[in-house]
């Protein structure tokens, strides 16, 4: 239960277009390339009342074959840079030029949030 010091205070709940506030990068360590991704929202704070599950895609240079990911992201406070990280358990040696990000609301395919990052 969450608890306010403020009477006049109101929830904020993660709105449907989350994956706007990422931003991406990726880390090699340990022989395994890491996608870490930061959330951005230094004026508010968001609560998520149900389990996101996220489609990511990555892309890599020089190599038209693409890896699929599933990654769950559990009810929880998105605060101004928590980060999240996803361990790419293939392909160290291969550089990713973009990762796709894709959210669909509840299974709902007609609610499809979609993003592009692509890494320099």
């Amino acid at each position: 239960a969450l608890v306010y010091l403020n009477k006049d205070s109101a929830t904020n709940f993660l709105p449907k277009n989350f994956i706007d506030y990422f931003s991406a990068s990726v880390e090699n360590a340990n022989d395994k390339n890491r996608l870490i991704l930061r959330f951005n929202s230094p004026s508010v704070h968001y609560v998520s009342k149900n389990k996101k599950q996220l489609k990511v895609k990555v892309n890599w240079k020089y190599d038209p074959t693409s890896s699929y990911y599933e990654w769950a992201f559990y009810p929880t406070l998105w605060r101004d840079g928590d980060s999240h990280e996803l361990v790419l358990n293939e392909n160290l040696g291969r550089d990713i030029e973009s990762i796709d990000l894709t959210y669909s609301a509840s299974g709902e395919q007609s609610e499809e949030v979609f993003r592009e990052i692509v890494l320099s």
